[in-house]
């Protein structure tokens, strides 16, 4: 729960195209949402948030969205710092790998410059660790090529 204030569960979804070469990023306007659910533990319901927060954050519809697996793909954990009234806490994130098409990716009022990106020029937009895991993964795992 939000409520638990030194941290909590939240799920995210790691997109990629269907030759697994190149992955979806863009930019928030906020440094979190408000999506959450109360006392996330089990895994579906982190899945299925997962799979909410990509149609979301990209502006596609659900049915878009395949699972490259529906096992946890990647799981980090980060602190996120104060904000307002909301103390400094912990997220344990849960991530899962989905492949949608290349086509164009609308995003919404809080996503923008949604696009592929080549995993090769990923460190252009997000040069962090925990990105540069999931592209490793991603190659090492569920390449086609």
């Amino acid at each position: 729960e939000r409520s638990c204030l030194p941290g909590h569960f939240t799920s995210s979804a790691w997109l990629v195209a269907p030759d697994r070469r190149s992955t979806v990023q863009f930019t928030i306007k906020s440094l979190i949402d408000d999506y959450h659910l109360a006392a996330i533990l089990m895994e579906t319901k982190l899945f299925v948030i997962a799979l909410h927060e990509a149609s979301e954050e990209t502006g596609l519809d659900l049915s878009i969205f395949i699972p490259v697996t529906n096992l946890i793909f990647d799981i980090d954990v980060h602190k996120i710092p104060k904000r307002g009234a909301e103390p400094a806490h912990t997220h344990y994130d849960i991530r899962y790998i989905f492949q949608i098409p290349e086509i164009n990716l609308p995003g919404n009022d809080e996503s923008y410059k949604v696009r592929f990106v080549p995993f090769d020029e990923v460190k252009e937009f997000n040069n962090t660790a925990s990105i540069e895991r999931m592209v490793l993964k991603t190659k090492y795992q569920f390449s086609n090529a």
